[in-house]
């Protein structure tokens, strides 16, 4: 998550890759010279940030099934608990 914020203030601060593309376009000679490397930053920078992001969602998915699985497994071993105890019971006449 970390990562993802670093990226992206490092895209949209106040001294960012936008800000400065925003800065170069006042100047026809930093446009010129320049522009196409501050464009290619702004390209991987965004990529990395998407490809983190994707490998968050990746994790949350785990994290989601994971948990999806143990709340199956929570029910099941409440319902035989129930059953036991229904069982237990209801063959014991006291």
């Amino acid at each position: 998550m970390r990562r993802v914020r670093d990226c992206a203030k490092n895209i949209t601060g106040v001294d960012g890759l936008i800000s400065n593309i925003l800065e170069m376009l006042q100047d026809e000679d930093a446009v010129r010279y320049n522009l196409r490397t501050a464009m290619e930053n702004l390209h991987e920078n965004a990529n990395r940030c998407v490809r983190e992001t994707n490998s968050m969602h990746e994790k949350f998915e785990m994290l989601l099934k994971f948990v999806m699985a143990l709340q199956t497994s929570i029910i099941e071993q409440l319902n035989r608990l129930q059953l036991f105890s229904r069982h237990r019971y209801s063959s014991n006449p006291e």
